[in-house]
């Protein structure tokens, strides 16, 4: 599991614009060398860096060895600059077991990560050291684009809340008069989450304000196994603050239109208006795109149901109940054409 989250993450780290870190160890002792690697792995994609699978890409090297010490071991630890092979800084630590070194880890990663130079610096300032790649004009442009495709998947979590219009104590379908019914049978709130997907068109006007379009496609239950599909157009107003470097977060208004597309005898209208709000927050990924998280609510007012239980109980012909919908999604976006 842990080498699988580690090529996971980098091969997600690869497309970032930072240094390249190449890691590698010796010792007798193997278990205590993958250990190490995986450490000091896991840390460097903590922070940003690139994960190199050689010498010749890497800007730095973190080089160690494990011997043992009487009864325990001596952990020696070097950073070096890959362009001309000097060594940077060395560390020494002598543990029992490496698991100890899981308490400290991060600071021990820091020693190293505390002699890197910042990649956000220009290249006159980085003159003299051996960096391979040049940094981008503007590593903030993919937060500044005129547009961006996005897509999302959904997962939404839906309550219909029960109306009390025309039913017996507020609750109650019926067979008969409403004031001395045969018989009553008491209905509850419905809530369920089904799988759906989102596609949007987010246009950045300001630096402050962007305007997305969207469609989406989701599954309903209003009934048991009766899986309904419905299509939705919104619109959001989003708010983008870009605080801190690589990560965006854009609260948003948002209305929309839903249109319920199949078991049309479910739903007494054909469409219903819905408004509300979220928040996007993204991380970047590569050098115009995002990762993000979408968490919104959005209000649907009255929803109309013809009364599914016949004969036996057919009053009223309409249930009435209140759509909520909490949002829930992740998805990726990419910009195009730069804004100066």
């Amino acid at each position: 599991m842990l080498a699988f989250l580690i090529l996971t993450w980098s091969s997600f780290a690869e497309d970032l614009d930072n240094w390249a870190l190449y890691i590698q160890g010796t010792g007798d002792n193997n278990d205590h060398v993958s250990f190490f690697i995986d450490i000091f792995t896991i840390e460097a994609i903590g922070a940003g860096y690139n994960i190199a699978d050689n010498y010749d890409n890497a800007d730095y090297i973190i080089e160690f060895n494990i011997t043992p010490f009487g009864n325990r071991f001596k952990l020696n630890a070097n950073l070096i600059r890959a362009g001309d092979f000097s060594t940077i800084v060395t560390t020494e630590h002598i543990y029992y077991d490496p698991q100890d070194i899981l308490f400290y880890n991060r600071w021990l990663f820091f020693t190293f990560r505390a002699n890197i130079p910042p990649w956000e610096k220009s290249a006159a300032e980085r003159e003299g050291l051996p960096a391979i790649r040049e940094v981008d004009d503007d590593d903030d442009a993919w937060r500044n684009k005129w547009i961006y495709f996005q897509a999302t998947f959904n997962y939404p979590i839906t309550l219909y809340a029960l109306r009390d219009d025309g039913l017996i104590g507020g609750n109650g379908v019926y067979f008969g008069s409403f004031n001395n019914p045969r018989r009553v049978m008491p209905l509850d709130n419905k809530t369920n989450a089904l799988p759906g997907f989102t596609l949007g068109i987010e246009l950045q006007f300001f630096n402050w304000l962007s305007l997305e379009p969207n469609f989406q496609l989701s599954l309903d239950d209003l009934h048991a196994s009766e899986y309904l599909t419905n299509i939705t157009l919104g619109l959001q107003l989003k708010f983008p603050i870009k605080l801190i470097k690589n990560f965006m977060i854009e609260p948003y208004a948002a209305g929309a239109l839903m249109f319920p597309i199949s078991h049309l005898h479910v739903f007494t209208q054909s469409m219903y208006k819905a408004f509300g709000g979220g928040i996007q927050t993204g991380v970047k990924a590569g050098s115009r795109g995002a990762f993000f998280i979408d968490v919104n609510f959005m209000y649907y007012g009255n929803i109309k149901e013809y009364n599914p239980y016949g004969a036996l109980y057919p009053n009223p012909s309409e249930i009435n109940y209140t759509r909520y919908v909490i949002g829930l999604g992740i998805g990726y976006k990419v910009g195009f054409l730069d804004r100066k």
